[in-house]
């Protein structure tokens, strides 16, 4: 008698603890769920910012490597004009 007590009070604290389970879960999971999705739309939207600011330092390399280039080419022709001038042996012409 005394054992079949302590079985139905085992059963019903089993069955309080599944219930409780159960209503815990059921408020955390849609919660989770809410969780995954923000979290993958921020790994979207950092995708997406990351693919721009490639495509941004792409650009800004090109536009470097064309300054460079630019800035070479004008040295180039300015120590050009300097090396005219200086030279004595140069003879004396219009330089355009």
């Amino acid at each position: 008698m005394f054992s079949s007590i302590l079985d139905r009070i085992g059963m019903a604290i089993r069955q309080a603890s599944r219930t409780a389970c159960r209503l815990v879960l059921g408020l955390r999971l849609p919660a989770a769920r809410i969780r995954i999705s923000d979290l993958q739309k921020n790994r979207d939207f950092c995708e997406q910012r990351l693919a721009d600011a490639h495509a941004d330092k792409t650009y800004w390399e090109e536009e470097l490597m064309r300054a460079e280039e630019s800035l070479a080419n004008a040295e180039w022709h300015h120590d050009r004009l300097l090396n005219l001038f200086d030279d004595p042996a140069a003879p004396s012409r219009r330089i355009v």
